[in-house]
């Protein structure tokens, strides 16, 4: 019941932002890349008038695609790439590179329950200090995933490296300042102390 309550919320908290920044004036594409969601996510929410031109985001018009060209879109998908990406490198549209997408579900409640599983999942490995390429691989995503959930959720992250909450950085200046090491409090905080370093540099402590 708990994990349903906040599935709600969350869904609900989501329509309310879309239908506001519509209100605004942004179109579905800069509702989708503020919100770090789906387009198909953003024409379900919107009132039938906006649904209209959903065919100025993705052509849905049904084409036959070789069986080469489906391994390519599933190759480019597993290396992590957008779903715009891989359909500009296949050149297919949105649609039929979604179709091939093994973390795409259909129906907009599954969508929205999936994608608050997922950041809830993603916002625990990171606060756990795992690195964007070892939470994408844990949860079965690509690290271009991983990259937006964090930044929906707040997090920040350095290619590559471990994963810097807000909670660790905090940690850090804090050790810090009670002069401990940088080797003693990568030990304590659980990172590597280069990454201790670009913390202190990024807050101009030494």
């Amino acid at each position: 019941m708990g994990q349903e309550n906040i599935i709600d919320r969350y869904e609900a908290e989501l329509k309310d932002k879309i239908l506001k920044l519509h209100q605004k004036g942004l179109n579905k594409r800069e509702i989708r890349e503020k919100l770090k969601i789906s387009t198909n996510t953003v024409v379900k929410v919107l009132p039938v008038s906006a649904k209209l031109s959903a065919t100025s985001f993705e052509n849905s018009k049904p084409r036959c695609i070789s069986e080469e060209k489906i391994e390519q879109i599933k190759s480019l998908l597993k290396s992590g790439k957008t779903t715009r990406e891989v359909a500009k490198i296949a050149k297919v549209s949105n649609k039929t590179v979604s179709k091939y997408n093994p973390n795409r579900r259909s129906g907009h409640r599954v969508d929205l329950v999936t994608l608050a599983k997922r950041r809830e999942l993603v916002k625990k490995l990171a606060k756990q200090g795992q690195t964007k390429t070892e939470i994408a691989q844990k949860i079965g995503v690509g690290p271009n995933d991983v990259r937006r959930d964090l930044e929906f959720l707040g997090l920040s992250a350095e290619d590559g490296r471990t994963v810097v909450t807000k909670e660790i950085e905090k940690e850090v200046l804090k050790l810090r300042k009670a002069k401990l090491s940088f080797a003693q409090i990568g030990s304590k905080v659980g990172v590597h102390g280069n990454t201790v370093s670009r913390i202190l540099k990024r807050n101009d402590i030494e």
